[in-house]
């Protein structure tokens, strides 16, 4: 969901405070949900699973039209999680970056499309995923 959605369920979150974005996220996985992610447009997007948090970057790219990239973003975390990569990645890293590289393709171009899979492949170098510490409350239920 995006950081605008996330604050219509944490409404006392500054989706600006990263910190304080990952702590609520976490709050909310651990109230059942394996996995929260929030898309911030732009600025990327941030995860929370049991084990870690996850800042996942875009690599610098002419935006034209992001109108649909948050969809193009779950259609890829969706079939990435289910298919895994074209070269036989699975796991939450490489979904996340397949994610934010449909995301990014998405946002260059002026139709809300992310083109072909080459399009997406292109953009996939400038997504990576940087672990990070855990938020307070990570591993427990």
């Amino acid at each position: 969901m995006s950081a605008h959605e996330f604050v219509g369920i944490a409404t006392d979150v500054d989706p600006d405070d990263e910190t304080a974005l990952l702590t609520a996220m976490d709050s909310v996985r651990r109230n059942g949900v394996q996995t929260v992610i929030v898309t911030l447009g732009g600025a990327g997007s941030l995860a929370v699973d049991a084990a870690n948090a996850y800042r996942i970057r875009t690599g610098d790219i002419a935006t034209v039209n992001a109108t649909g990239s948050g969809d193009s973003f779950l259609a890829a975390l969706t079939s990435t999680v289910a298919f895994g990569t074209v070269d036989g990645a699975h796991g939450l890293i490489p979904a996340l970056r397949m994610a934010s590289a449909a995301g990014a393709a998405n946002a260059m171009r002026f139709e809300p499309d992310v083109g072909s899979l080459h399009d997406v492949l292109a953009q996939l170098p400038g997504a990576m995923v940087d672990v990070l510490p855990p938020p307070s409350g990570a591993g427990t239920s």
